[in-house]
């Protein structure tokens, strides 16, 4: 059975404001997504008391005339083992504006900003419906007028999400970082109140031979500043060293 979206998915795109200096914002807006689906799931099993996170980052090929030391990026993939893209969660993502997560902060159009950087959105997801185990696989992109709702019993693997964004689009291109310090210092900065929680999911950078523990990298950042303060983020106490 397939769904359509309520919105007119090119013109939403087009009319979502967003400065090519925010070219990262697809990836934090994956990232937070990843962290609130990590939540969800340690509400709904108390029995689960991980939660993970692994960014990829791709990169293009890189030519020999080239005259940057690393090849630019292409793409992001971002995998957790949170509650997974359950029914509630794919009919709030039909939804422009939804107030699903109204409550965290959410406004319901951030995955907008994924098709105004990218072409293309690749979601793949197994999840729980009761105590039986479902997958759900489809690509988001502006052709996509309407998503498959078909969904797999008893798929393997485990549970959780792996949203691939890919296709970076030319007039985002030259302001996409290259660096790979660069860009997880960058999510550092822009997920810091997550990392101030004693349960801030593990969020590890990998590129290509090159892997990042960010949670301990933040840590590291702030220890070194020498002075201790005390944050309080969505009811919840956490304790850093700042500046």
């Amino acid at each position: 059975m397939t769904k359509e979206f309520g919105v007119n998915l090119a013109g939403r795109v087009s009319n979502f404001e967003l400065a090519q200096s925010e070219v990262l914002f697809p990836l934090y807006e994956s990232i937070v997504n990843s962290i609130q689906a990590i939540e969800d799931r340690r509400l709904e099993d108390v029995s689960f008391s991980g939660g993970k996170i692994v960014v990829e980052i791709e990169r293009g090929i890189q030519l020999p005339l080239d005259d940057l030391p690393t090849a630019t990026v292409s793409g992001f993939c971002i995998r957790d083992n949170g509650i997974g893209f359950n029914g509630p969660n794919f009919e709030s993502f039909l939804q422009s504006d939804s107030t699903y997560k109204a409550s965290r902060g959410g406004k319901g159009v951030g995955r907008f900003c994924w098709l105004k950087v990218f072409q293309n959105a690749d979601i793949e997801s197994n999840y729980l419906e009761g105590d039986e185990k479902y997958s759900r696989k489809f690509r988001f992109n502006l052709s996509a007028s309407t998503l498959d709702d078909d969904s797999v019993e008893e798929p393997t693997g485990s549970i959780g999400t792996i949203v691939h964004l890919f296709g970076l689009r030319a007039e985002y291109a030259k302001s996409m970082p290259i660096e790979f310090e660069e860009i997880a210092g960058a999510v550092i900065h822009h997920c810091a109140p997550f990392f101030l929680l004693d349960d801030c999911p593990q969020i590890v950078f990998v590129d290509g031979d090159k892997e990042l523990d960010l949670n301990e990298a933040f840590a590291k950042l702030f220890s070194d500043k020498g002075e201790t303060r005390s944050f309080e983020i969505a009811g919840k106490s956490s304790f850093a060293e700042c500046g």
